[in-house]
């Protein structure tokens, strides 16, 4: 059995994606959240497999839930689910964790499959955020890691051996501002879909 996470503001959405998801005999939702925190608390609480996330939060955002669950000590692997595919917030979410990221208007199946692939370790893109990320891609598909920068380099070592932000702060000593950034430019340069795919 697949556990999730659901983590929107709006409670007639999650209702509907608890209905939906609980209707599948793999899948199971064991905690709902509307706030990062009651994110956090639930996810500690439950130890969901995958955490379906909205980006938009009311005052808060997605992106900070994404790194804040992919930072606990048991991270749930995380899927976006939301109405935002511009590029900037793509590129954010992949670089904060996410190893998933469909738009809502995706069908129901595209999300039910997306939540399978992220519990096994996967990642997917929806179609229409794939054609935003593969130009990026094409331009990176020459790139190996010695085209990145000398501080963008030990970033992507530490990446390949599973360490979080908070961890490649403290052994370089920088901000996780300054890692989150680095994290997204190796990201962008190798054209990886998300960090969990430079592990070694």
């Amino acid at each position: 059995m697949i556990n999730i996470l659901l983590l929107d503001d709006h409670a007639v959405l999650r209702g509907a994606l608890r209905r939906l998801i609980d209707g599948e005999p793999d899948l199971c939702v064991v905690a709902e959240a509307a706030t990062v925190q009651e994110a956090i608390h639930q996810a500690m609480a439950t130890s969901p497999d995958v955490a379906l996330v909205d980006l938009s939060l009311g005052e808060e955002s997605g992106l900070a839930a994404i790194r804040a669950l992919t930072d606990l000590p048991r991270p749930p692997h995380v899927v976006v689910l939301t109405m935002h595919g511009d590029k900037a917030n793509i590129v954010e979410a992949l670089a904060a964790g996410a190893g998933g990221y469909l738009l809502k208007s995706a069908p129901v199946e595209d999300v039910l499959r997306a939540l399978r692939t992220a519990a096994s370790g996967g990642a997917t893109l929806d179609p229409k955020i794939a054609a935003q990320v593969l130009p990026y891609i094409a331009a990176a598909a020459s790139a190996q890691p010695g085209g990145l920068t000398p501080r963008e380099r030990e970033v992507f070592e530490l990446l390949r051996a599973g360490m979080r932000n908070r961890e490649i702060a403290q052994r370089l000593h920088l901000s996780e501002k300054t890692v989150k950034h680095h994290v997204g430019q190796v990201l962008l340069k190798l054209g990886a879909p998300s960090r969990r795919s430079l592990r070694a």
